[in-house]
């Protein structure tokens, strides 16, 4: 996650896609974004996969893919954002099987396992 910084892009996510209110700003540029970084972190997190995962900041993680997680919940159901639905949850996947996956909080494991019910439910419509 070297390249990724993912306080960064967290911060960044953020500030830009969030109103002042907290209401996610959906437009075609940021789920272009929030797409690429999901295409990039399962790249990261699958090379890494072999290795040991200290040095990726399990708490940066854990807040990126929050605020991604929360993104894109707002999608509408058009096709391509069940494919980036899906994407997103083959990334939380990979995140899940990795060796580091036994230190992820019980707070994050509760609340992906809360907002992924749903996504699992419209997948089987």
């Amino acid at each position: 996650m070297y390249a990724l910084k993912p306080d960064y892009v967290h911060n960044l996510i953020s500030l830009h896609y969030y109103t002042i209110f907290s209401q996610v700003v959906v437009t075609d540029m940021h789920t272009q974004f929030i797409e690429n970084i999901i295409f990039i972190m399962k790249n990261i997190l699958d090379s890494r996969a072999e290795q040991p995962a200290e040095h990726l900041g399990i708490t940066s993680i854990e807040f990126l893919m929050l605020t991604v997680v929360r993104y894109v919940r707002h999608l509408d159901s058009s096709i391509h954002a069940i494919q980036i639905k899906t994407k997103l949850c083959q990334l939380v996947e990979a995140v899940s099987a990795l060796s580091y996956s036994k230190h992820l909080t019980s707070k994050f494991q509760s609340i992906i396992t809360t907002i992924f019910t749903p996504f699992n439910y419209i997948s089987l419509m």
